[in-house]
């Protein structure tokens, strides 16, 4: 029952009471795991095994009479596959249709590896307000199946507005001695502020002289996403400026629009004082 199979014709003149041990080399045969010694006996096979050595690959029993003998490999077992899903999720409507909504889930198996896994509804469909239960599946080469399920929540569509507003936090130059100033930008509204957007940027010495300008090669071009911030929420943004060494004090504006909870356009339109 190895690979290839393994003959030996065992014949004696030996009289004996009680057990006698029986081994057998099993070198140059190979099997799915450790060999057992089985003993066909009062017409039906019985595992004898007492010992196994896989360094010399001799397995020994004891059998009270010498019928046949055989070396049996383990019975293949199949482990079931394991599925691995995310943790109940809970987001935000962003439409009135609700959320669109992407996970991970991931399964393994022993045998086959990594598994291929079907979840309804699919990651990147569209949830809509309430909890839905997401169900997954994984089935392996054995035609072994798991399953599992999460929640997906989407909490309702806010219909607050956004409030957008900003201040410096840092300023300095970088090591090339370009000037920049780290705006944190918050939404004090009840609303989310979407799709925000700086489209032009004007700026206004107030001391000394000289002219200050928006730099598009470091800070971005022109018009400038910066995401969007659900209510209570804030980010900080690295803007560069070019400034004059003459120029002591000065004020900008970043006039810019966003989108609420509805999609509707909003102007957004931020300002900084800024002592050099």
């Amino acid at each position: 029952h190895g690979t290839p199979p393994l003959y030996y014709d065992v014949s004696t003149t030996a009289v004996f009471t009680g057990g006698a041990q029986v081994c057998v080399n099993y070198a140059g045969t190979s099997f799915r795991g450790t060999p057992g010694l089985w003993h066909f006996v009062n017409g039906a096979w019985a595992n004898i095994t007492t010992s196994v050595d896989t360094v010399n690959q001799v397995v020994c029993g004891t059998a009270d009479s010498f019928s046949p003998f055989a070396l049996f490999e383990p019975e293949a077992v199949n482990e079931p596959p394991t599925l691995v899903l995310p943790a109940d999720v809970s987001v935000n409507a962003t439409s009135a249709a609700g959320a669109v909504v992407t996970f991970t889930a991931a399964a393994s198996d022993p045998e086959d590896g990594a598994l291929t896994v079907t979840c309804a509804p699919a990651s990147g469909s569209t949830f809509a307000v309430g909890t839905t239960s997401v169900s997954c599946s994984a089935t392996d080469s054995a035609n072994v199946s798991v399953t599992g399920s999460f929640t997906v929540t989407v909490n309702p569509l806010s219909t607050g507005m956004p409030r957008i507003t900003s201040s410096v936090v840092a300023k300095g130059r970088d090591a090339a001695g370009n000037f920049y100033m780290d705006v944190a930008i918050t939404n004090t509204g009840s609303g989310p502020a979407n799709n925000m957007k700086i489209f032009f940027v004007l700026a206004a010495t107030l001391s000394g002289h000289g002219t200050v300008t928006y730099n598009p090669t470091l800070s971005g071009r022109l018009p400038l996403s910066l995401g969007s911030l659900a209510a209570g929420a804030s980010t900080t943004r690295r803007i560069f400026l070019n400034v004059p060494a003459t120029v002591e004090r000065f004020f900008i504006i970043e006039f810019g629009s966003m989108q609420d909870a509805r999609g509707r356009y909003l102007p957004m339109n931020l300002w900084q004082v800024v002592d050099r």
